[in-house]
């Protein structure tokens, strides 16, 4: 079962029968990641040291996270990644379906149960979502040093995206203020969090100057245009702001996060016809219809 250039392993292969033995020995069922099935779905897993129980797939349905109801399984370790020399010697191109070895699917390392031999698993051979393992979007990130530039509003509010913190008299902590340089706002509190997520978690230096002036000399009439630009020429890593999510930056090749909130704009013009004169609106109530 699975796709055929990363199936599920059979139940026969020496390796797995070693794995459902020690499956079995740390309390998981019978047949456990063999196929594809929510195996999850109801079952309390234990960590490969046995020191901690994951009860999230047991709870009432509708509180469970989303990986318990999706279906995945053990892979073919030697099937599942692109071989160019295999794919070639069966007559095909890397990207070709004329054998397994010429595509691949999304597969992870299983390192939740211990095993003594490597093992890996897949949602997308299934048909769905890794959601289960998001470390891969981590990734890139992990242990680096990105360089951002902020944008602080002048108004002194306190429900804008990024905002002088003197403004509104927040006091800052010596350690905060050595992060962000006196700033605050939603994106400077969404960055904080994700920051710690990768494993070892990134480092930020903030640049409150904005977009560079050789940038600004490009775009005059938008510096967050500008800022984009800088990103672009490796001036910096990220641009933090209320960005529009306009035509022009999308051309330019920057990428931006999920949209947090969206402005509605109207756009008011004449329809073309000639405004009545003060007489004809005067004489209208004696119009007979």
């Amino acid at each position: 079962m699975g796709r055929q250039e990363c199936p599920c392993i059979v139940a026969d292969a020496p390796d797995m029968i070693a794995a459902q033995e020690i499956l079995q020995s740390q309390q998981y069922p019978a047949g456990y990641g063999l196929g594809c099935k929510a195996h999850d779905d109801g079952l309390e897993r234990r960590s490969a040291s046995q020191t901690y129980v994951d009860a999230s797939c047991n709870l009432p349905k509708d509180q469970r996270p989303y990986f318990c109801g999706a279906a995945w399984c053990y892979v073919d370790a030697d099937k599942c990644p692109e071989d160019k020399k295999r794919c070639e010697a069966a007559g095909g191109v890397l990207g070709s379906d004329l054998s397994p070895y010429c595509r691949t699917v999304a597969h992870s390392a299983s390192t939740y149960v211990n095993m003594p031999m490597p093992f890996s698993y897949s949602y997308a051979t299934c048909g769905f979502q890794d959601k289960y393992n998001d470390n891969f979007l981590s990734l890139a990130i992990a242990g680096r040093h990105i360089k951002a530039k902020a944008a602080p509003a002048a108004a002194a509010t306190s429900d804008i995206w990024v905002y002088a913190a003197e403004l509104v008299g927040i006091e800052q902590k010596p350690e905060r203020r050595a992060i962000w340089k006196g700033l605050e706002g939603i994106v400077l509190d969404v960055t904080e969090s994700l920051m710690n997520n990768p494993d070892p978690p990134l480092n930020i230096t903030v640049d409150p100057s904005w977009a560079s002036p050789e940038s600004r000399a490009e775009y005059p009439k938008s510096s967050f245009t500008a800022c984009c630009l800088d990103v672009i020429v490796g001036k910096t890593d990220v641009c933090m702001g209320d960005f529009w999510i306009t035509p022009q930056r999308l051309s330019m090749g920057v990428d931006f996060m999920y949209p947090y909130d969206t402005d509605k704009m109207m756009l008011i013009a004449p329809d073309g016809t000639e405004p009545p004169t003060i007489w004809a609106l005067m004489g209208k109530p004696f119009q007979v219809q």
